[in-house]
């Protein structure tokens, strides 16, 4: 099962629907922006991962940093993969051109990899993301 650990979070108005608190396909667990709705593009614009979900006007609560969980949109396969924010608010591997907003570090039952649409663990900061000019910028 995937964890969280210490994180630091915030709080915005819903300016979506973003109460469906379905692991995996629901709004729950995926990358949001300041004006609380799924984020859709890779960049700086996601804030952080929905940690708490509501209806559109409801306050909802965003994790900006530290160890959360997330919703994979494509299998990520190596623990320490860097991850950057994907079409309907999924994280997937970082590639050139990224921003790296986290890196993954272990999904279901401490595994090495999970697969898309799974939730896993890693460990995020929005507030700084790091541009991959390369792809030598994405490994480590």
């Amino acid at each position: 099962m995937a964890v969280e650990g210490k994180y630091c979070t915030w709080s915005t108005k819903a300016g979506a629907d973003l109460s469906d608190l379905t692991a995996g396909t629901g709004a729950i667990y995926k990358a949001v922006t300041q004006l609380g709705v799924k984020a859709t593009t890779p960049g700086v614009a996601a804030a952080g991962i929905l940690l708490y979900g509501g209806t559109s006007g409801q306050h909802v609560t965003v994790g900006t940093t530290g160890e959360m969980k997330f919703t994979a949109g494509a299998a990520v396969t190596s623990v320490n993969a860097p991850l950057s924010v994907a079409a309907n608010g999924y994280l997937t591997v970082a590639t050139s051109g990224d921003y790296i907003v986290g890196r993954f570090t272990e999904g279901t039952n401490r595994s090495t990899s999970i697969t898309s649409g799974s939730v896993g663990t890693g460990l995020f900061d929005f507030v700084n993301p790091q541009y991959a000019a390369s792809a030598a910028a994405v490994t480590f």
